[in-house]
C-alpha cells in the first residue's frame, strides 16, 4: 500500500486569510492579483455576491480565464434561473478566452453544467463531450456526463466510458465511482462490490495512543476539545457533501496540538 502523504498545516484559518486579503485590496485597490485572491477566498466562504463585485473592476467584467471561472462559480452558486444564465454567459466567455486545452476543457465542463441546469441536455452533452476530447482527465466533465448518462438510462455507455478512461490510465475518483455505479445499475452487484475496493481497502483495528497521551480515551477527549474550539469552524459550506452541518475545512493549523497527532496516527496505521 502506498504511504499516505500528510497535508501541510496552514498558518491561518479562512477567516484570517480573508481579513489579510481585504487589507491587501484596501492598500492596492486596482491590483487584479489582489482582487482575484480575495474573490477566491470569498467564494470559499460562500460570499458569492461580494466575490462577483470584486471582479467587475471599474464596471467592466474581466476577460481573464481565471477570473471568469471565479465569476462563473459565484453565479452558479446562487442556484437561481438568473444565476444559471449569468453562469452560462461567464462559461461561454471563458471558452473563448481559454489559452490552452486544459483551460478550455474546464470552461466547457462548466458550460455543460449550466446547460443542464437550464434543461438543455443536448447542449450540455455536446459541451461535456468536447471537454473530454480536449482533456480526457477532466474530472468535472467526466462526473457530469456520467450523471446525464445514468439519469437517461444510458448505463452501458457510462460503463464503457469509465472502462476506456481506465485503459488510458485515468483513474481519478469520478472514473472509479462511475464504474461502481454503472455495474450496480446493471445488476452486476458482485462486480460492483469488487470494483469499489471496500473489502480490500477497509481496515478495522484499535491503534495505540499517540505519544504524549497515556490512553486512547485521553487522546480522543483532547481531540474532541480541540475540534469543538477550532477557530476555523463554520456551518453549511455550499457545494459540500455535508449539508446543514458544522465543519472545519482545514483542521490542521500550525497552532494545532492534537489534530497533527491524529493525522500522523492514521498514516502510521495505514
Amino acid at each position: 500500500m502506498n504511504a499516505i502523504e500528510l497535508p501541510v498545516p496552514k498558518a491561518l484559518t479562512l477567516g484570517e486569510e480573508i481579513a489579510f486579503a481585504r487589507m491587501a485590496v484596501a492598500r492596492a485597490p486596482k491590483s487584479p492579483m489582489n482582487a482575484s485572491r480575495l474573490a477566491h477566498l470569498l467564494l470559499m466562504d460562500d460570499k458569492f455576491d461580494e466575490a462577483a463585485e470584486l471582479l467587475r473592476l471599474d464596471g467592466h467584467e474581466t476577460d481573464d480565464p481565471g477570473d471568469l471561472s471565479l465569476l462563473y462559480a459565484a453565479a452558479i452558486a446562487r442556484e437561481t434561473p438568473a444565476g444559471n444564465v449569468a453562469a452560462r454567459d461567464c462559461a461561454t466567455r471563458a471558452v473563448a478566452a481559454a489559452g490552452n486545452n486544459a483551460e478550455k476543457a474546464q470552461a466547457l465542463a462548466n458550460l455543460g453544467k449550466t446547460h443542464a441546469r437550464l434543461s438543455d441536455i443536448a447542449a450540455a452533452r455536446t459541451a461535456l463531450l468536447e471537454a473530454l476530447e480536449l482533456d480526457p482527465a477532466n474530472k468535472d466533465a467526466f462526473k457530469r456526463i456520467t450523471a446525464l448518462d445514468l439519469e437517461a438510462g444510458n448505463t452501458v455507455a457510462a460503463l464503457d466510458r469509465a472502462d476506456r478512461a481506465i485503459a488510458l490510465g485515468i483513474t481519478h475518483a469520478r472514473v472509479l465511482a462511475a464504474r461502481v455505479l454503472a455495474l450496480a445499475k446493471l445488476g452486476r452487484i458482485e462486480e460492483s462490490r469488487a470494483a469499489s475496493g471496500i473489502e480490500a481497502g477497509l481496515a478495522r483495528r484499535f491503534p495505540r495512543a499517540p505519544e504524549g497521551w497515556a490512553t486512547l480515551e485521553a487522546f480522543n477527549a483532547a481531540l474532541a476539545d480541540e475540534i469543538a474550539n477550532h477557530p476555523g469552524t463554520r456551518f453549511d459550506r455550499y457545494g459540500a457533501a455535508s449539508e446543514r452541518t458544522w465543519r472545519i475545512d482545514n483542521p490542521l493549523l500550525t497552532r494545532s496540538k492534537v489534530a497533527p497527532a491524529l493525522f500522523e496516527m492514521i498514516a502510521r496505521e495505514c
